[in-house]
């Protein structure tokens, strides 16, 4: 049976339902439009904090799930400072200088996923461990780990 509240936020109404436990299957996520980012010793997170896209005090971007790291972001060990889903539907890691250390859209199109720049428009973290790129439409266009 499903549970529904009135909330107020921003000083709108808004409705929010949920499903008792064991009633509902679908996993829920964390959605990000663009611009956002993250620096050094921060992170995004899913909708019940399972999943963490951490860019650690050290430069290096990791995927977690719950608890434990899944997914490596190739060169940014030691290296990121910034890390960037862009208004351009990319996904970057620059260094303190600017310089990209990580490529999404590069990593998604060597892995044979569909390309994100020019065509993400939301970034998600789901709660069972996927970094998802998705177009207007709602398809995945790419997925970490890969």
């Amino acid at each position: 049976m499903a549970t529904t509240a009135m909330l107020l936020v921003g000083g709108a109404a808004v409705t929010a339902a949920a499903e008792a436990p064991g009633q509902d299957e679908t996993l829920a996520a964390a959605v990000f439009t663009a611009p956002t980012s993250i620096s050094q010793n921060m992170a995004w997170t899913s909708g019940n904090g399972s999943t963490l896209l951490r860019l650690q005090e050290d430069g290096h971007l990791v995927l977690y799930y719950q608890g434990q790291p899944t997914y490596s972001y190739a060169g940014t060990w030691s290296k990121g400072s910034v890390a960037a889903f862009q208004e351009d539907g990319n996904f970057v890691v620059y260094d303190a200088n600017g310089a990209a250390v990580f490529n999404g859209d590069g990593a998604c199109i060597n892995s044979g996923q569909s390309p994100i720049w020019n065509q993400a428009e939301t970034m998600r973290l789901t709660d069972d461990g996927r970094h998802q790129f998705l177009n207007a439409r709602g398809q995945v266009l790419c997925e970490f780990p890969l």
